[in-house]
């Protein structure tokens, strides 16, 4: 559901025992904990120390590694730029190789690479009802010594509706000004040539 969790295995940690780390606690059932993080780890080593209460009041303080090798997500921020596209951005550690929709994407100086996808033929055209797009893109993240790690990014949001009833597909005119008319989704917000267009 887009949030990090721990999942701890302690097997001196009876039922009842809690494990916190910053502002966030677990419960031990089975000797095993999922803790939820308050924040998104970083890419490389995360030095996480845990404060363990395995009886009350016995508190014990240890230090965790979690390596994080590489994140890949979707972003749909250029969506509104023209033409439209979504970016598979990659973060990784330093050394790694990365592939992103069967492409090289070399890593800057940041640890990050970047793949733009033009999606303007999904959202071009005129449709009255409210559709999806759906674009899952492959990626392969192989770290410095290790084999490659392959999934999918998946990127899903609602494409809003917009037909216009006037004026039509061509036409001439001899006024200065003429009658644009047309249905978008309520609270749309529409602009033509940069210019906002009253939506009721």
């Amino acid at each position: 559901d887009g949030r990090e969790e721990l999942v701890l295995t302690c097997q001196g940690c009876d039922d009842g025992a809690t494990v916190r780390f910053e502002s966030r606690s677990a419960t031990f059932r089975g000797h095993r904990a999922a803790l939820r993080l308050a924040r998104e780890l970083g890419v490389g080593d995360n030095k996480i120390p845990i404060v363990l209460e395995r009886r009350p009041g016995k508190l014990d303080t240890i230090e965790l590694v979690v390596p994080v090798e590489f994140r890949v997500r979707g972003d749909t921020t250029d969506l509104a730029k023209n033409p439209p596209a979504i970016k598979i951005i990659a973060q990784a550690v330093k050394g790694s190789a990365v592939v992103i929709d069967g492409k090289a994407a070399p890593l800057g100086a940041d640890g990050t690479a970047t793949l733009s996808v033009d999606v303007s033929r999904a959202l071009t055209g005129p449709d009255a009802v409210q559709r999806t797009l759906e674009h899952r893109v492959p990626y392969a993240v192989t770290p410095p010594g290790g084999s490659p790690k392959q999934g999918d990014v998946t990127v899903r949001i609602g494409i809003t509706p917009l037909v216009l009833q006037a004026p039509g597909e061509s036409i001439v005119i001899d006024t200065p000004t003429f009658v644009l008319a047309g249905r978008t989704a309520k609270n749309g917000v529409v602009t033509v040539e940069g210019r906002p267009i009253t939506v009721d």
